[in-house]
């Protein structure tokens, strides 16, 4: 559990490095979208190979009307 959170504390502080750097190359939208997409095929892939079901559109449907 210990290893976990020092490898998460490092993730988070990284990430702080990236996005300065980051932010000199490309405008700040753009680099906020590839973050975005980077974060989606990450959790896309883990939920394929974990054999995660995707909810189907009554769903997200679902979801959306009863979180109003």
């Amino acid at each position: 559990m210990n290893g976990l959170m020092l490898f998460l504390c490092m993730i988070w502080g990284f990430n702080f490095v990236i996005m300065k750097l980051g932010n000199g190359v490309f405008p700040p939208v753009l680099f906020a979208a590839f973050r975005f997409l980077l974060g989606a095929i990450v959790l896309f892939g883990l939920s394929y190979f974990k054999k995660i079901p995707m909810p189907g559109p009554f769903h997200v449907t679902k979801s959306a009307i009863l979180n109003r």
